[in-house]
């Protein structure tokens, strides 16, 4: 008996760019080294952005959600973003929801043709899929997509995660989703192997060379530019930042301090 698997593409179209909104979640001491590659790379083609930090930078231009910057977990930050595209007249055509960090580096024209595969109508969370006490004996536990590679919902599955409530404003927030998700809205979130949660030196190439690649996260040890050229399949342009602070480190409080 031999199996294989071949690398495939979706066969779905393509979303309308006019259907989807991409939120990014930032904060000021990222500014000026994460948001102009984000810039150059993720954010091409994209018709509907919104950059969300804890201050308002008209340059990029960067909005203020009405959510304190907190030490950890940014609950409240991503709960207020959802709610604001879930209420908010400017939204109420919008489709897709796609929330993404300020280093995270994807393909919005893969992302288009990736999700022309579901039906927005249906609750649909889509990410790389990580768990929380899955299978502790045999009981408990739930899945929840990790931030880094992209948090993605369905017109659908936003009024479902309206029902939820954040336990604290530090609460960690990719986690706070996929439990609303089990808890509240009984259904579960959709794992998609074309995200991913770190750089592609930390997944086997061959494993990657089966993928349909959408999304990977972080800029430090591997170049974001490289990433999104040689894995992604992007020609991005050229960056003007200032990389001194381009690592792994987050928008949490106490490293503001």
């Amino acid at each position: 008996c031999v199996s294989t698997v071949r690398y495939t593409e979706p066969g779905c179209g393509s979303v309308d760019a006019e259907d989807i909104l991409v939120s990014v979640k930032t904060c000021h001491k990222f500014h000026g080294t994460r948001i102009p590659v984000f810039k150059a790379t993720s954010a091409r083609n994209v018709k509907h952005i919104r950059y969300w930090s804890d201050v308002v930078d008209a340059a990029i231009p960067t909005q203020y959600a009405g959510v304190p910057n907190t030490e950890s977990g940014h609950c409240a930050k991503l709960q207020r973003i959802i709610e604001i595209f879930g209420t908010e007249e400017e939204w109420k055509g919008k489709k897709w929801l796609v929330i993404v960090d300020d280093d995270t580096i994807m393909n919005f024209a893969r992302l288009q043709r990736l999700l022309a595969c579901y039906d927005p109508e249906e609750g649909i969370l889509l990410g790389e899929r990580y768990g929380f006490g899955v299978g502790y004996q045999g009981t408990g536990g739930y899945s929840y997509p990790t931030g880094g590679s992209g948090m993605i919902l369905s017109r659908d599955a936003v009024k479902r995660v309206l029902r939820c409530r954040c336990s604290g404003p530090e609460a960690p927030d990719d986690m706070f989703l996929g439990g609303c998700f089990e808890y509240k809205a009984r259904i579960p979130m959709i794992p998609s192997k074309s995200l991913h949660q770190t750089y592609p030196s930390q997944y086997s190439q061959e494993m990657l060379s089966h993928r349909y690649l959408v999304s990977f996260h972080k800029h430090n040890r591997q170049d974001p530019m490289e990433i999104f050229r040689n894995y992604l399949g992007g020609e991005s342009e050229t960056v003007d930042s200032n990389d001194e602070d381009i690592g792994e480190e987050n928008c949490d409080l106490k490293q503001e301090l």
